[in-house]
C-alpha cells in the first residue's frame, strides 16, 4: 500500500498540514522540524503525488510533444533537444507518437490535457485549423505554420540547402577559394606572370 501525507504526519507527530507546509515551504518552520518530516520521508519512502501539488499550484511542469513517427531521424533528433532544453529550464517532457493518425492525435491532446501539461508541442498535423484553436493550452507548432494565431517554429530549408551548395560554400568561405586559387597547380597553357 502507498504511503500517504497522513502516514508522515502520523509517524512525526503533526498535522498533514504542517507536513505539507514542509513539502512547499510555506510558512514559518523550525530547521528541527523539518528535519523530522524529512527523515520521516525518507524512512517511510514517502513521495509527493505531483498530481495533487501541479493541482495545487496550477502547473505541472511538464510539456507535451506529439509528433508523427518517432523513429524518423528528424524527430529523434528535434526530440533529444527539445527535452535536453526543456530539462534545463525545469520541464519533463510527455512524448507522444501519433504515426499520421488524426484519432491517435486527438486522443493525445485529451490525455495531455487530462494530465494537466502546461503546453503541447506539435509536430503531428492531421486535423483542422479550429481543432489546434480549440485546444486552450499554450500550443506552439512544430515545423509547420497550422494558422497566424499559432506560433511555430520552422527551419529555413531554403537556407539551409543553399549553405550545403558548393557555391554557397564557397561565397562563405572566401579565404579558401583564394588559397585553392592560389596554391593550384597551373596548366600547361598557362603563362607565368
Amino acid at each position: 500500500m502507498a504511503v500517504t501525507i497522513k502516514d508522515v504526519a502520523e509517524k512525526v507527530g503533526v498535522s498533514v498540514t504542517t507536513v505539507s507546509r514542509v513539502l512547499n515551504n510555506r510558512g514559518y518552520l523550525s530547521e528541527s522540524l523539518k528535519q523530522k518530516v524529512n527523515d520521516a520521508m525518507e524512512e517511510l519512502n514517502y513521495h509527493p503525488s505531483e498530481v495533487a501539488r501541479s493541482l495545487l499550484r496550477k502547473k505541472s511542469n511538464i510539456i507535451g510533444l506529439i509528433l508523427p513517427d518517432i523513429s524518423h531521424p528528424f524527430f529523434g533528433e528535434v526530440t533529444k533537444h527539445i527535452e535536453a532544453y526543456a530539462y534545463e529550464q525545469g520541464y519533463k517532457l510527455m512524448l507522444c507518437n501519433s504515426l499520421h493518425h488524426k484519432k491517435k492525435e486527438k486522443e493525445y491532446i485529451d490525455l495531455l490535457r487530462a494530465s494537466r501539461v502546461d503546453g503541447i508541442i506539435m509536430g503531428s498535423h492531421t486535423m483542422s485549423v479550429s481543432d489546434y484553436k480549440s485546444i486552450n493550452l499554450p500550443l506552439v507548432s512544430l515545423d509547420r505554420q497550422i494558422s497566424k494565431t499559432i506560433p511555430f517554429i520552422a527551419s529555413d530549408n531554403y537556407q539551409g540547402g543553399s549553405a550545403g551548395h558548393p557555391a554557397a560554400a564557397a561565397q562563405k568561405m572566401p579565404e579558401y577559394r583564394l588559397s585553392q586559387r592560389e596554391s593550384a597547380p597551373q596548366s600547361a597553357g598557362q603563362a607565368k606572370a
